[in-house]
C-alpha cells in the first residue's frame, strides 16, 4: 500500500488494490469475488483515507447450514407463517373466540411488516455476483452473496478516490 500526504484539509490517503481476502473462504471464492469487485468497482486499485476499515480482509462465513437455509428462504418462511396465521383467524371466527381473533390479527400485522422489511432489503441490493460465484459462496457458508457483495463494492467505492 503506497500512502499520499496531503495537505491540512485533505486527508491522508493510501493507495488499496482491490481484493478479497476473506480467511473463511477458499482461494478460488476469494479469486472469483476479487475478478467480481473489479469489474464493479471499475478500477482494481483505489485511495481511501488512511486508518478505513478494509473489508476485503472480513470474515464473511457466519451461519450454519440450517439458519443460511432459513435466511435463503425467509420469504417462503414468512408467508408460510402468514398462511397459518391466517388459518388460525378462519379457527377463531368459527369457535366465536374474539380475543384470539384480535391475538391473530396483531400478529398478522407483523408477519406482513416483516415480509415488507425483507422485500425492502432485496431491493436494496445493487449488486449482484454471477450465479456460479453465488453458489459456490453459498455452498462456502455465506447466506447471502449478493448482499456480501454489495456491501464490498459500497465499501470500495464509499470513500475512494480515482
Amino acid at each position: 500500500m503506497e500512502r499520499h500526504e496531503r495537505g491540512a484539509d485533505e486527508p491522508s490517503l493510501e493507495h488499496r488494490s482491490v481484493e478479497a481476502h476473506d480467511p473463511s473462504l477458499s482461494q478460488e471464492a476469494n479469486e472469483l469475488l476479487t475478478q467480481e469487485l473489479r469489474e464493479a468497482v471499475g478500477r482494481d486499485a483505489v485511495d481511501v483515507p488512511i486508518g478505513s476499515p478494509d473489508p476485503a480482509h472480513g470474515r464473511h462465513r457466519r451461519h450454519i447450514a440450517l439458519v443460511r437455509v432459513m435466511i435463503e428462504n425467509s420469504v417462503y418462511v414468512l408467508s408460510a407463517f402468514a398462511t397459518v396465521l391466517t388459518a388460525a383467524a378462519v379457527v377463531s371466527l368459527v369457535t366465536g373466540s374474539w380475543w384470539i381473533l384480535g391475538a391473530v390479527v396483531l400478529l398478522h400485522l407483523v408477519a406482513t411488516a416483516a415480509i415488507a422489511g425483507v422485500a425492502l432489503l432485496l431491493a436494496g441490493e445493487p449488486e449482484h455476483v454471477a450465479p456460479s460465484t453465488a453458489a459456490l459462496l453459498e455452498d462456502e457458508g455465506v447466506a447471502d452473496p449478493d448482499r456480501l457483495f454489495t456491501e464490498l463494492v459500497d465499501e470500495f467505492t464509499r470513500d475512494a478516490r480515482p
